[in-house]
C-alpha cells in the first residue's frame, strides 16, 4: 500500500491468504510484460473519516520476494559502507534485532515522540478524497493534528516518524518496515511494538527523511491516551533485488 493511502488510514487486510497463494511467479511475470490479471483486494479503513478512492487510481504494489535479506554480517557492511545511512546513530551504536539464536535481520530506530499525528473526526463527516499529486506529503499533513491538541479518546491511527533520516543509497537494496507479529527476543527493551499498519517498502529514492509510520492504536472503552503506552520505536529490514509490479 502506497504510503499516500496508508497515512490517511487505507489498508489491506493481512488475512488475504487465498490471494498470497494463488498468486505466483507466473503471473508476476505476466504484470511485467504489461498484461493485465482480474483480482478482488480489500482495502479497509483505518480513518475516522470516509475515504474517496478514484477509479484507476495507483493503491498497492506487488512484490515477488526472493531476494536475499542483508543480515548479519552483511547488514553491518551495507551500514559501515554507506550503501544504507542512518542519520545521528553511529555504526558503533546500531541496535540490530533478529531472532535468537540466529544472525540479527533488523535495525532498531527510534520513533519521535514529538512528531505523533492522527486525523480526528470531522463534525460533518466530510470524506478525504485521493488526488494524484507530486507532493503527497504536503496533501497529507492538511488532515493531520498532534495527538496532544484533540487526544483521541478511542482507538485511532497514529502516524508517527523516525527520528534519523533514513537514506538507501545503493539502487539494489529496498528497504521493508515490519508488519508481523515481532517477537524477537529484545524488542521489548525499547517499548511497546506494534506492526506497521500496511506501508511498508521503502525505495531508495523514496527515502534521504525520516521514515513515516502508522500504526493502529487501540483504546479500550475507558482508557485514555494518556494511560496508553505508544510505539516509540520501529524495525526496518533491507532485501537486495526485490521484484515488483505497481497496480
Amino acid at each position: 500500500m502506497g504510503s499516500y493511502l496508508g497515512q490517511r488510514g487505507a489498508f489491506i487486510p493481512t488475512s488475504i491468504g487465498s490471494f498470497t497463494q494463488w498468486f505466483t511467479r507466473d503471473y508476476f511475470e505476466t504484470l511485467k510484460r504489461g498484461q493485465t490479471i482480474l483480482i478482488d483486494i480489500p482495502i479497509l479503513n483505518a480513518c475516522k473519516r470516509p475515504l474517496i478512492i478514484p477509479p484507476d487510481f495507483k493503491t498497492f504494489r506487488l512484490f515477488y520476494n526472493r531476494a536475499r535479506i542483508l543480515k548479519g554480517d552483511r547488514l553491518r557492511d551495507a551500514v559501515k559502507s554507506g550503501r544504507i545511512r542512518i542519520s545521528g546513530i553511529d555504526f558503533e551504536n546500531l541496535v540490530l534485532v533478529g531472532v535468537p539464536g540466529d544472525d540479527p535481520d533488523g535495525i532498531q530506530v527510534p520513533l519521535d515522540q514529538n512528531q505523533r499525528w492522527w486525523i480526528p473526526p470531522d463534525p460533518h463527516d466530510k470524506p478525504i478524497e485521493f488526488i494524484e499529486t507530486p507532493d503527497f506529503r504536503a496533501e497529507v499533513r492538511r488532515d493531520l493534528v498532534p495527538i496532544n491538541k484533540i487526544p483521541p479518546d478511542e482507538s485511532f491511527l497514529l502516524i508517527s516518524q523516525t527520528v534519523p533520516v533514513i537514506t538507501i543509497r545503493d539502487q539494489a537494496i529496498t528497504g521493508m518496515l515490519s508488519i508481523g507479529t515481532m517477537g524477537h527476543a529484545n524488542f521489548e527493551d525499547y517499548g511497546v511494538m506494534v506492526p506497521q499498519l500496511n506501508s511498508v517498502i521503502l525505495h531508495p529514492s523514496s527515502t534521504d527523511w525520516p521514515i513515516i509510520t502508522e500504526q493502529f492504536i487501540r483504546l479500550e472503552p475507558g482508557q485514555n491516551l494518556l494511560s496508553k503506552r505508544l510505539p516509540n520505536s520501529v524495525a526496518l529490514y533491507f532485501w537486495e533485488n526485490i521484484e515488483e509490479s505497481s497496480l
